[in-house]
């Protein structure tokens, strides 16, 4: 009879809530289940207002919830998504733990590293998933899948010698149905009849009841309004859709590839959503609804295949309405837009099973 593999153990330590949004979550999960069959996996996340942390127990993965202490006016920046002081978080992580992991994964903006030094008992090697390359690390991996050139030189003396880095879009990690939807990618003529909508899991601002207010006249539309379960508009919006019959509700799907391949535009956010878009070739009108967001809608903006009309709070629905209409009328430039997706997308994920390899080897 054949020996069972010991699998390692990977932790990730991640948190979503309706501020922080799913975004951090979903990368998490996708990586989890490219780890999944080598791997023992457990996720440690906060129970905060609004999260969707039971995703990770849907898909199979260990799930341990650590408690929500309430907001702390005293915190300021990325700490008030934690809701606690990093070092009280880093005794609770080490709590949720207790067993030595050989991984542990960290996909958080409010941690770095004296979190990373006080959990390095507990884990033979740290990998941080970034965005911001704003805070010196302890890790030894760490990977920043955005668009921005010469990334490299950002993290000069934030990370120690020997961190192995991944940078830029090849390293992006997209789930497996955005793979499968670009085997049968529809062509697109540029004409516009139906739009995707979706502002991020948590869509803090209410972009999304906005949008669906401007469009409300407009001629010749159909639209898939997909929201995260955990918005505290949810109920709202759904209702909203239901008095529109122009307008389809979808809640925490597993299908947003096929959505996005039936989509001629999609409105909504930056980040990972609008980098899954372009992957299928699909152009997009986006916002950015956190700081962090305003220099990939920018750079999406300058690649050609998305129109970045500003902060979702200087956006008034006119604009959004103006915006869209705009583009109804201009089907060569939709299509243009389409184009200069699918020739990005070329290279967007093409180092996925890299990445992964050295998780788990390296």
């Amino acid at each position: 009879m054949k020996p069972q593999t010991v699998k390692q153990s990977i932790v990730f330590r991640v948190d979503s809530s309706a501020q922080i949004g799913g975004g951090h979550l979903m990368r998490c999960l996708t990586l989890a289940e490219m780890l999944k069959k080598e791997a023992k996996i457990t996720f440690v996340c906060r129970d905060l207002p609004g999260n969707t942390a039971f995703l990770a127990e849907s898909r199979g993965f260990d799930l341990k919830l650590m408690p929500f202490h309430g907001e702390s006016p005293a915190l300021g920046g990325y700490e008030k998504w934690l809701t606690i002081p990093p070092d009280m978080d880093a005794a609770e992580t080490q709590e949720a733990v207790r067993e030595k992991a050989a991984c542990l994964v960290v996909d958080h903006y409010a941690l770095g590293l004296e979190w990373e030094r006080k959990l390095r008992p507990y884990t033979e090697k740290i990998i941080v998933i970034d965005d911001l390359a704003d805070k010196p690390h302890d890790c030894d991996i760490l990977t920043n899948q955005s668009f921005e050139p010469e990334l490299s030189q950002k993290y000069d003396g934030l990370t120690p010698a020997g961190c192995r880095k991944f940078l830029g879009r090849e390293y992006a990690l997209l789930r497996e149905e955005f793979y499968l939807a670009r085997k049968s990618l529809r062509r697109r003529t540029g004409e516009l009849r139906n739009v995707l909508i979706f502002f991020g899991g948590g869509d803090y601002g209410g972009e999304t009841g906005k949008v669906l207010l401007a469009l409300e006249s407009a001629p010749g539309l159909t639209a898939n309004v997909v929201v995260g379960g955990g918005n505290e508009r949810k109920d709202e919006i759904e209702r909203l859709c239901a008095s529109l019959p122009w307008a389809k509700f979808h809640c925490q799907i597993d299908y947003m590839a096929a959505l996005a391949n039936e989509a001629d535009l999609a409105i909504g956010a930056g980040g990972l959503a609008a980098v899954e878009r372009c992957f299928l070739g699909l152009p997009s009108l986006i916002v950015s609804v956190a700081d962090n967001q305003e220099a990939g809608g920018k750079m999406f903006a300058a690649l050609g295949f998305a129109e970045y009309l500003g902060n979702s709070s200087d956006v008034a629905a006119l604009a959004w309405r103006e915006a869209v209409l705009r583009y109804k009328r201009e089907p060569g430039r939709l299509l243009r837009m389409s184009q200069a997706a699918l020739n990005v997308s070329r290279t967007i994920g093409s180092g996925a099973r890299l990445f992964k390899k050295a998780v788990l080897h390296a």
